[in-house]
């Protein structure tokens, strides 16, 4: 036989049965597509039942008055931790010798000149802090006017940032 003849048969040979076994080769293969979907947090911030601007009445102011008032840091409705600073800046008459605390004791005096407390409120509870104030009997300053004395304070709320802890 020759060699064309012998190289032809087994060229179809070939072709024959591959035709044969390629149909009988087989795989699993399976295709399966999702949706990711996320919810975002929620974030309220709410200062003395206000959410824009609030007014504290101190009441009446004289020698040797002693009292506090509360700032009520509410994050009730948040679905993460709120960070605070309260600043205390811009005050108008206020006695020389009349102090804000942030104790009950009068050791930690808060400047009003820029004096700040911080700290921060855990998402879904609500924080009170309370401001001391103490004008000493037999301190007044002379000449003291007695007029509309006031002080602002600024709170920003912020997130706080999980991976830093601030």
């Amino acid at each position: 036989m020759n060699k064309k003849v012998f190289f032809v048969i087994c060229l179809g040979l070939f072709i024959f049965s591959f035709m044969f076994t390629y149909k009988s080769y087989a795989s699993y293969r399976s295709s399966v597509t999702g949706t990711a979907s996320v919810r975002t947090a929620h974030w309220d911030f709410i200062v003395n039942n206000m959410r824009q601007t609030f007014t504290i009445d101190l009441g009446d102011l004289y020698p040797g008055v002693e009292n506090s008032y509360d700032v009520r840091l509410n994050a009730v409705g948040s679905d993460v931790d709120v960070h605070y600073t309260i600043t205390f800046d811009s005050q108008h008459d206020i006695p020389a010798n009349m102090g804000i605390y942030r104790d009950s004791t009068h050791q930690y005096e808060i400047s009003l000149n820029g004096g700040t407390v911080t700290g921060t409120v855990q998402a879904g509870t609500e924080n009170v802090i309370t401001i001391y104030y103490a004008w000493p009997y037999g301190s007044a300053v002379e000449p003291y006017v007695p007029g509309e004395p006031w002080f602002n304070m600024t709170i920003v709320g912020y997130q706080e940032d999980p991976s830093r802890g601030v």
